[in-house]
């Protein structure tokens, strides 16, 4: 019905994962369990931030 609005999501990623965002500067932290992350944005985070944060997943995931 209506669009997902949200400033956090928890994700699971893996240790390569999170180790080549964090070298490209993406600053998040571990949450509950293993490999689980808290992904926060502001609230003037634009489409375009987030557009090239799963950008730079996809090169990171791509370099594995």
């Amino acid at each position: 019905q209506f669009p997902v609005e949200t400033n956090g999501i928890f994700i699971k990623l893996p240790p390569k994962l999170f180790a080549g965002l964090e070298a490209l500067g993406w600053h998040f932290y571990p949450f509950y369990a293993k490999d689980v992350y808290r992904l926060m944005c502001g609230w003037n985070t634009s489409a375009q931030d987030v557009d090239r944060f799963i950008a730079e997943a996809g090169s990171v995931v791509s370099r594995a």
